[in-house]
C-alpha cells in the first residue's frame, strides 16, 4: 500500500478517537443563559423560566446542578433565593413570603458554585401603575370588530411605557382576549405588537391630549347580540423601559421575517452575561359597557 494512502488512513484514524459525541449535559462556550421574568408587583412567590440558548443542533444544556438564583433589593445585603420548580426544572419560583415593590430597585443573580459559566446579572425597578379612562366601545364594521376609545391619565413615574390589551369575560368566568388589529389613525408613541397581542406604548411620544383609538377582533363564536350590553375589560399594564424595548424588538424581528425588505433586528437584552428579560410591571383593569 502507498505511504501516502496509510498516512492518510492515520490521520484519520486519530481523528476519529478525538472525536466526542455531544450529550446535552456538556456546557460549553456555545451555551449562554437566558431569563424569561416578567412579573407582577405587590404577588408573592411568582415564578421566572431559566433555559439555555439552543445550539447549531437544536439542543439545549441542562443547567448546572449548583445553580443559585438570588433576587437582592437595593441597599440590603441579604438575598431571596429561588427554588427550581419539581416537575420542570427551567422554572424558578419565589419565596412564599415576597413580592416586588413598586417604585423599589431589586437585583438578580445567576451563579454556579463552580464558576462553569460567568455570573449572569440583571438589574429593575418596579414602575408605579398608571391609570385609563374608558370612554366608549360599540360593535362596528359589520358587526365582525369593536371599536374601542380610550385616555391615559398622567403618568405617575419619570418616563412611564405601557402594555394594553383587551378581553371579555364568559359566562363561566373565563377570560377571552380579544386580538387588537388597528388603529383609526396613526399615532407616534403607539404600535400594535406582531409577535403577541396587545398596544406597546411609549407615553411621552403620544399626541399631547393621550388619546387612542383603536379596532378589536370579534370572536367568531360570540353572539352579537348577547356582546352587546355585556362590558369589554382593558388590562393597562405600566412597564419598564426594558420590557418596551424588549418586545419592541421581538414585534419588529417578527415582522422582519415576513417581510424581506425589512432590514434584521437584533432582540434588546437586559441581561448581562445572558439573554432575554428581567421586567416587573404593575396592572390596572378598566370596564366599559359595549355599546
Amino acid at each position: 500500500m502507498p505511504i501516502k494512502v496509510l498516512f492518510l488512513l492515520f490521520i484519520v484514524a486519530l481523528f476519529n478517537s478525538c472525536i466526542k459525541e455531544y450529550t446535552p449535559e456538556d456546557w460549553d462556550d456555545s451555551f449562554s443563559i437566558v431569563v424569561s421574568g416578567e412579573i407582577e408587583t405587590e404577588l408573592p412567590g411568582q415564578v421566572i423560566r431559566i433555559h439555555t440558548t439552543i445550539n447549531n443542533a437544536g439542543e439545549q444544556a441542562n443547567l448546572p446542578e449548583d445553580l443559585l438564583v438570588e433576587v437582592f433589593e437595593e441597599n440590603n445585603p441579604v438575598s431571596k433565593k429561588l427554588t427550581a420548580v419539581s416537575d420542570n426544572e427551567s422554572f424558578w419560583q419565589m419565596p412564599g413570603d415576597f413580592s416586588f415593590h413598586e417604585g423599589e430597585t431589586y437585583f438578580l443573580k445567576i451563579s454556579p458554585a463552580q464558576n462553569i459559566i460567568p455570573q449572569v446579572k440583571s438589574e429593575v425597578t418596579a414602575p408605579r401603575p398608571g391609570s385609563l379612562i374608558a370612554e366608549s366601545a360599540f360593535v362596528s364594521e359589520g358587526e365582525t370588530k369593536i371599536e374601542i376609545d380610550l385616555t391615559l391619565e398622567k403618568s405617575p413615574n419619570f418616563k412611564s411605557y405601557y402594555h394594553i390589551n383587551v378581553y371579555l369575560i364568559d359566562a363561566e368566568g373565563n377570560s377571552d382576549e380579544l386580538e387588537i388589529t388597528d388603529f383609526r389613525k396613526l399615532y407616534n408613541g403607539a404600535e400594535i405588537l406582531t409577535q403577541r397581542n396587545g398596544i406597546l406604548i411609549d407615553y411621552d411620544k403620544l399626541p399631547e391630549d393621550k388619546h387612542l383609538s383603536f379596532y378589536a377582533n370579534i370572536l367568531n363564536s360570540l353572539d352579537i347580540e348577547l356582546l352587546k350590553g355585556s362590558f369589554l375589560h382593558l388590562n393597562l399594564k405600566t412597564v419598564t423601559e426594558d420590557y418596551y424595548l424588549y418586545h419592541k424588538s421581538l414585534s419588529q424581528l417578527t415582522e422582519s421575517n415576513s417581510n424581506p425588505f425589512l432590514l434584521p433586528t437584533t432582540t434588546f437584552t437586559n441581561i448581562s452575561n445572558g439573554y432575554g428579560l428581567f421586567a416587573l410591571h404593575s396592572t390596572v383593569i378598566d370596564s366599559i359597557v359595549i355599546e
